[in-house]
């Protein structure tokens, strides 16, 4: 194979890396942490402390409401990149929509054709709830990434391969169940069985094959969780689980109106692509019935489940961004009249995107970002203006740079609002002027806001509570409703140095105890 046509083989692939490094990696280690990361975090630093990677641990307490892949994933990220930091700590999420990109291209070209394919990547990359998962250390884009690989693996491995679709898929079940446990098969296996049983293939669930595909995706899961189990700080785990999935079904406290106001804060989280989906629904291929009906009805009934659920947030819908995103793909490939609307689309905003630069450049700070978006929007724009043909390929690349050129806005322009508004950083600086850089501060478990541990520079040691504390401690850091035990057992030989309130109420306090 000459060289042309290798690289005309690997320009898809090198599309879709293109445009994941431009939309993930720009500004990803810029904010604090914030959310739910400081939960993916700070475990993951204590199993690099203790050397314990089975029982997850936060103020020196196990936690035990979510299996460990995540922290496992954080904590590998600073092993090999040799740094605890924002970037390092967010990148297993953006890499994991990489995977999921990459994956789709390559499970679904042999259905939808290589370009298609592509777009369908690109459609999972450019979702807006995945782009502002993805860049951040959650388990929610994770968790997406595991679906999304078991349904491209399981289209992609039809046909002569079909003997390993199963295993291939119940590995990638297996991971999810490490990051959030059996949730992910509500996702998955409606799917399957209505395409089954459209295609009068339902007994394959009951084939050797299937099964094997879920001793896979059990041994992936036991593989952790039996040793998990018999380790004596795991005691609990099992009723915390319990606990969790109670409250799940829990229908003394629901809301009708929260659930209206979650259906379609849900809905969003699908934009764009969602919006290509109501067109040209009745234009598809006899043979393609019976996967389309899976995505389509498997996507909707999992929708409704999830999110009729009491206490369901918008997000945990989010692994269904891929079949929206094949389903749009699908309606394009279809309804080639789409094209042009779509391509007008993103010409439209690739313009706003010039124009909100050229403003952007006379305000201070951001222009490293700013420029290189301008002038891939710029370029882009001119491109599609002298392109004559509206073709698939086109809006590939165009979506790609619109894409990408977005978020170098975003950088330039948000990022440096956002940071504005930060207070873990500020608040780890403060504890520190008021502690010798060689001195060990001693904290105690109960703290309102743990993220903050994250900053401090200054040598720390956890202790499970006030009495845990050595008696020749001198500085406490301790949460709101550890303050009367601090006073109690110092007397006044303890001092308030330092307290600090977040917006939330939360409070954190620092003392000097004079010995």
């Amino acid at each position: 194979m000459g060289t042309t046509a290798v690289l005309k083989r690997s320009l898809p692939f090198l599309l879709i890396v293109a445009a994941w490094a431009g939309i993930y990696l720009p500004g990803l280690g810029s904010l604090e942490i914030r959310g739910e990361e400081g939960r993916r975090i700070l475990p993951a630093v204590s199993m690099l402390e203790t050397g314990n990677w089975l029982v997850p641990r936060i103020d020196d307490v196990p936690y035990l409401r979510k299996p460990p892949m995540v922290n496992w994933l954080v904590a590998t990220s600073f092993i090999l990149s040799g740094r605890r930091n924002e970037w390092t700590a967010r990148l297993p999420s953006a890499l994991a929509i990489l995977a999921l990109g990459l994956g789709v291209l390559i499970g679904l070209r042999r259905w939808l054709g290589t370009d298609h394919a592509v777009f369908a990547a690109l459609a999972v990359l450019t979702t807006a709830e995945l782009i502002d998962k993805g860049r951040l250390i959650e388990i929610d884009a994770l968790y997406a990434a595991a679906f999304g690989l078991a349904v491209a693996a399981w289209i992609g491995l039809d046909g002569n391969s079909s003997r390993f679709r199963w295993v291939v898929s119940g590995f990638f079940l297996g991971i999810g169940l490490l990051l959030k446990g059996p949730l992910l098969l509500l996702f998955f296996y409606p799917f399957v069985t209505i395409v089954l049983a459209r295609s009068g293939k339902l007994a394959a669930l009951w084939s050797p094959q299937h099964l094997a595909g879920l001793a896979v995706m059990l041994l992936v899961f036991a593989a952790w969780l039996v040793p998990h189990l018999l380790n004596p700080e795991a005691k609990g785990a099992v009723s915390t689980w319990s606990s969790q999935y109670a409250e799940r079904f829990d229908w003394g406290d629901y809301r009708p109106a929260n659930t209206v106001i979650n259906l379609g804060r849900a809905l969003l989280n699908f934009l764009p692509w969602l919006l290509l989906l109501p067109f040209g629904r009745n234009n598809r291929r006899l043979e393609d019935r019976p996967l389309l009906a899976g995505l389509e009805w498997g996507a909707l009934a999992t929708f409704i489940l999830v999110m009729l659920l009491p206490g369901a947030l918008p997000r945990y819908a989010l692994p269904l961004a891929v079949p929206v995103a094949v389903l749009a793909a699908y309606r394009l490939r279809e309804n080639s009249g789409l094209t042009a609307p779509v391509i007008r689309v993103v010409l439209a905003g690739l313009i706003l995107i010039v124009l909100a630069s050229f403003w952007l450049l006379v305000a201070p700070g951001g222009r490293q970002y700013v420029i290189p978006g301008a002038m891939l929007a710029l370029g882009a724009a001119i491109w599609l203006h002298f392109e004559d043909t509206p073709r698939i390929k086109t809006l590939n690349w165009a979506a790609g740079a619109l894409a990408v050129s977005a978020t170098l806005f975003y950088c330039g322009k948000i990022l440096p609002e956002l940071r504005h508004r930060e207070s873990l950083r500020p608040e780890a600086a403060r504890i520190e002027s008021f502690t010798p850089g060689d001195k060990v501060l001693i904290y105690a478990a109960g703290l309102d806001t743990p993220h903050v541990l994250f900053y401090l520079r200054t040598p720390h040691r956890l202790e499970p509570g006030v009495d845990a504390v050595p008696a020749d401690a001198e500085y406490l850091l301790v949460g709101r409703a550890e303050v009367d035990r601090v006073r109690q057992r110092f007397g006044e030989r303890a001092s308030e140095l330092w307290r600090h309130q977040e917006r939330g109420g939360n409070q954190t306090f620092l003392f000097r105890v004079r010995n």
